[in-house]
């Protein structure tokens, strides 16, 4: 399948276009909309991301150190639940639940820089 180059709109698909994006139903909406009207204009996918202050960055194939979610789950496993905590599923949802629920007020994940060494 071929890469998309470019979206050719008539002048009448612009229009639309344009008024949904003021008037949309929804915030998710009036988005997609300013995308498609962007990707019309023939700029590359990365340069309109980058125009809202989003940029994509790749991580390595494995690389939970640099996964935010993953040091969540590490830390909820081996440091806040116990092993009496996996005994009965009702309370290691319960447990789950609270332990995220503290997470930020009671309970706190230190990260550090990383480690580069240059030569």
């Amino acid at each position: 399948m071929a890469k998309i180059k470019g979206i050719e709109l008539s002048e009448v698909q612009r229009a639309a276009l344009e008024q949904a994006h003021r008037h949309g139903p929804s915030h998710a909406f009036r988005q997609r909309c300013q995308m498609v009207l962007l990707k019309s204009q023939g700029l590359p996918s990365r340069t309109v991301w980058q125009e809202r202050g989003l940029f994509l960055f790749y991580l390595p194939v494995y690389s939970p150190h640099l996964n935010l979610a993953e040091t969540l789950w590490r830390h909820l496993k081996h440091l806040w639940l116990t092993p009496h905590d996996y005994l009965h599923e009702q309370t290691l949802f319960y447990q789950t639940r609270q332990a995220l629920a503290a997470v930020g007020s009671l309970l706190h994940i230190h990260l550090a820089p990383p480690l580069l060494h240059v030569t």
